[in-house]
């Protein structure tokens, strides 16, 4: 069974995917900052992150650039080769070549603009654990 990491500071959007990935048969932890996903992620193995670029309201210095920066300096051979579906609600003037960029420097798999639908989400989840 798949765990999933979810790392999304809106309560509402993140309980939604959890119950939605739950549902499909996957074992899925939620954070609301990139501090607390960090210390799930030290504490677990996982199989994916779906990790959002922007954290509002959060401390100073909170972001998804943050976790996926600790995640990426990782020693552990398993977390790099965990998965990274990087998720986005803001494409300045519409255009997703700035989001594409922040995502591209911390090796994510998949980009997913907000708002996409469950259906999507669990579709995006069971295209990055494929095999190659």
């Amino acid at each position: 069974m798949p765990r999933i990491l979810i790392l999304e500071d809106d309560f509402d959007t993140a309980v939604s995917w959890r119950t939605a990935l739950e549902d499909a048969g996957h074992q899925v932890e939620t954070c609301l900052s990139s501090h607390e996903a960090i210390v799930h992620q030290n504490a677990g193995d996982f199989d994916v992150y779906i990790v959002d670029l922007l954290i509002k309201g959060g401390v100073e210095g909170d972001s998804g650039q943050v976790f996926l920066r600790h995640l990426s300096a990782s020693p552990d051979e398993d977390k790099l080769l965990a998965r990274v579906i990087g998720v986005s609600g803001f494409t300045p003037m519409g255009s997703l070549a700035p989001v594409e960029v922040i995502f591209g420097a911390h090796r994510v798999n998949k980009i997913m603009i907000k708002p996409f639908t469950e259906e999507e989400l669990l579709e995006n989840i069971n295209t990055v654990l494929s095999p190659v």
